[in-house]
């Protein structure tokens, strides 16, 4: 399992920027379309709406950003013959509380994905 969920959870991610992506380039097109001359003083339902969903995306794109680099940091390490996060069971805390990797961390990021296929319930937060 130790290195089954933080790959599953770097494709998640992945697939998330996609997602993301796509809709905020479908956000930028809309927008500039919707500001066309042959529209301006038409009233054009959902037109507000587009700028927000710019910002969300942005938003979302930052978080994705945020997930990436927490995955990153808290990399499976080893520790005698266990496997241990090398940030939660970093030196000088070195005693019987550690758990096992992946750490309470990455479960938590990895719940963040819990509805997508291949999700495992023994990957969430203990």
């Amino acid at each position: 399992m130790t290195g089954e969920l933080p790959y599953w959870l770097s494709q998640q991610i992945d697939a998330a920027e996609t997602r993301t992506r796509e809709l905020l380039v479908e956000a930028q097109r809309t927008s500039l379309t919707l500001r066309d001359p042959k529209l301006l003083g038409r009233y054009i339902p959902g037109w507000h709406g587009w700028p927000e969903v710019e910002r969300t995306c942005q938003a979302r794109l930052a978080e994705i950003a945020a997930m990436r680099a927490i995955l990153a940091e808290h990399s499976p390490n080893t520790a005698g013959t266990r496997t241990v996060c090398s940030v939660c069971a970093e030196e000088p805390y070195y005693d019987a509380t550690w758990y096992d990797y992946p750490c309470p961390t990455v479960r938590l990021l990895a719940a963040a994905f819990s509805a997508e296929p291949g999700y495992r319930t023994e990957w969430g937060p203990q």
